[in-house]
């Protein structure tokens, strides 16, 4: 088995848009993980997801609510999918660091968003 040997916080901003940490395990891996509260203003989203990457490493677990749909797929029944910015900005960053939407490979072709995903 696998046990937390340490965690470290690197990363909190003061507005609670994101926090970063990282989990030793004694297996010597090392995971980080990047919880995300994206900004709901476009532009600013578009911005913050365009520094993410100076977090990125391997072995990252990016979670949290982006505020953003990633694909037509995505949009729930309630929502439209429109032209974003922030979407270019996220879908470099998933580009970039080879980022792996777990769920959608576990889901493909499931529409709509959830909020248990």
């Amino acid at each position: 088995g696998w046990a937390v040997n340490n965690i470290d916080v690197i990363y909190k901003d003061e507005e609670g848009r994101i926090l970063i940490i990282d989990i030793s395990l004694n297996n010597n891996r090392k995971y980080r993980v990047i919880n995300i509260y994206a900004l709901s203003n476009e532009n600013q989203r578009g911005r913050f997801f365009a520094s993410l990457g100076k977090w990125m490493c391997n072995d990252v677990i990016s979670v949290g609510d982006f505020n953003v749909v990633l694909t037509k797929t995505d949009v729930s029944v309630n929502n439209v999918y429109k032209n974003d910015c922030s979407r270019t900005k996220l879908i470099d960053i998933i580009s970039d660091y080879n980022v792996i939407d777990i769920w959608r490979v576990f889901n493909p072709g499931v529409g709509g968003f959830r909020g248990d995903r």
